[in-house]
């Protein structure tokens, strides 16, 4: 045997005896096998995730419109991009009318006296104090009135986010709902405008209806209409494409 060489155990002889004579031998040790570990690898569902994530982009639009509409509960991605209000028009013609009457309920306070001998009433003079608290009573009517008118008005709001339409519907001081409209259920959004004083002021109301829904909704006395229009049906086409 050479001395680089290692000797080769004979494991069919004997190596030892135990105390009742009979033969030991030895084996070679047992390999340990260690049980392999079983990795379970759960699929990835890449299209949930896909339409769940929420860009950066859009969620710096979604926190910009949190901070901005509180009122609206909005969903995760989701963000306002036109919010509507109605055109001014119809106030301007309220305190018009309220500021004529509460002139001439002035007028009349003040100059009753006057008012009386062109009418050439007879009789004892009118005693401006005996009229004064209704006339008080009334101006304050008519200014509160005015008031209730505009809040209403004003209160009747139309919001555009890039999944849905939210209308703010206020019909009294304490009568207020709110209701919307996925925009992949609009279809046949027009805008109207009916007379010279319409198209000089710019306002309108826009019109649209629903697929499998017969009725047609609109939203009256927005200001610029046709513009509303181009901007809800981009918003439209664009909802539409990233469903697909």
């Amino acid at each position: 045997m050479k001395p680089d060489e290692q000797p080769i155990e004979d494991y069919n002889h004997p190596v030892a005896y135990d105390a009742n004579g009979r033969p030991l031998y030895a084996h070679p040790a047992s390999p340990v096998v260690v049980p392999a570990k079983t990795v379970v690898v759960e699929p990835v569902d890449t299209e949930t995730k896909s339409k769940t994530a929420v860009n950066v982009p859009t969620k710096i639009k979604h926190d910009a419109s949190r901070r901005l509409y509180p009122q609206l509960s909005l969903t995760k991605g989701e963000y306002v991009v036109s919010a509507v209000r109605r055109h001014p028009v119809k106030i301007f013609t309220a305190l018009g009318i309220a500021t004529l009457a509460v002139a001439l309920l002035f007028t009349l306070l003040f100059n009753l006296d006057i008012f009386a001998s062109s009418l050439s009433l007879s009789g004892k003079p009118i005693d401006t104090s005996v009229i004064i608290l209704p006339v008080i009573m009334l101006i304050i009517l008519i200014c509160l009135g005015t008031y209730i008118y505009y809040y209403i008005y004003t209160n009747n709001k139309l919001y555009l986010t890039n999944e849905r339409m939210i209308e703010e519907i206020q019909t009294g001081l304490f009568n207020r709902r709110e209701q919307s409209i996925g925009l992949g259920e609009i279809e046949g959004v027009s805008s109207i405008q009916v007379g010279m004083m319409q198209e000089l002021v710019d306002f309108g109301s826009i019109h649209f209806g629903m697929i499998n829904d017969a009725a047609t909704y609109k939203f009256n006395y927005i200001a610029h209409p046709n513009q509303y229009m181009t901007t809800l049906n981009n918003a439209i086409e664009v909802f539409r494409a990233e469903q697909k």
